[in-house]
């Protein structure tokens, strides 16, 4: 029988579980049936599978928490002053966060995938030498993916235009940052074996194979260096073509500031 879902529909992570339903869906066909298949190593544990992926919600308050904390610390991060006034470009920066925001979310999405279909014979996972999962370290590493992907795109947006290493960040947001992923990395390695809102969660450094934490480093790195060289091509291609005027902002900004500004009486001594 399948587990009871402890959200109710009107629950604000709904929306978000039913837009994953699907791919659990095709890349498990059995998830939620109640039993695993034959051909699942012993020590993994995906007898009572639910029917669409979700995180605990105390897992998605630490990531929260963790990426506000690093958030704050922004404030005293090195900056390259404008010799104008400034004002914000809502239409481009709206842009700019689509393009980070669809990274991180599709890398979220296949990697639930991946883990979702590492118990079947053939699956990416299987042919890269890497043992199934059971459902609780499916869990964490979301959680962990969700995390680190969160702290690294920060490290991705405040350089604008720039890579990410042309700007070396302050000290403060540095370690700020750095305390964060470690704090995260720590958590999703070595949770407890347990339920969650009724879901079971367990360390990825926890059983017989423990370089999970790893693998999930490496994958998020990956991602997070396609999407700074996928933000720094869309700025490129939007000043290219003109579109949304990044480049032009402050000047036309300060244009529009004389012209408003009443003319200044002359200083006859």
């Amino acid at each position: 029988m399948n587990p009871r879902n402890p959200f109710p529909d009107g629950s604000p992570l709904g929306a978000g579980c039913d837009i994953v339903l699907p791919i659990c869906r095709t890349t498990n066909a059995w998830i939620g049936s109640g039993s695993a298949p034959s051909n699942v190593p012993d020590y993994t544990v995906c007898d009572k599978w639910p029917f669409y992926f979700q995180l605990p919600v105390l897992l998605i308050m630490l990531i929260t928490l963790l990426n506000d904390g690093a958030l704050i610390s922004i404030g005293y991060d090195h900056v390259i002053a404008s010799s104008v006034p400034e004002r914000w470009n809502i239409t481009f920066l709206f842009s700019i966060a689509t393009v980070l925001g669809s990274v991180g979310c599709l890398a979220s999405l296949l990697l639930l995938a991946m883990a979702l279909d590492s118990n079947r014979p053939g699956s990416i996972f299987a042919n890269a030498g890497l043992p199934p999962l059971e459902y609780g370290k499916v869990v964490t590493m979301l959680y962990m993916q969700v995390s680190l992907t969160a702290f690294l795109t920060l490290f991705s947006a405040r350089t604008q235009e720039r890579f990410f290493f042309m700007v070396l960040p302050s000290p403060i947001l540095f370690c700020a940052a750095a305390a964060s992923l470690i704090v995260s990395t720590f958590l999703a390695s070595y949770w407890p074996e347990g339920d969650l809102d009724g879901l079971p969660v367990k360390g990825l450094a926890l059983g017989d194979y423990s370089l999970w934490p790893l693998w999930v480093w490496i994958y998020c790195i990956i991602w997070w260096i396609i999407q700074d060289a996928l933000k720094v091509a869309w700025f490129k291609f939007c000043s290219h073509f003109g579109l949304f005027k990044p480049e032009l902002v402050d000047r036309v900004y300060f244009e529009e500031l004389n012209r408003k500004l009443p003319p200044q009486p002359e200083d006859k001594h």
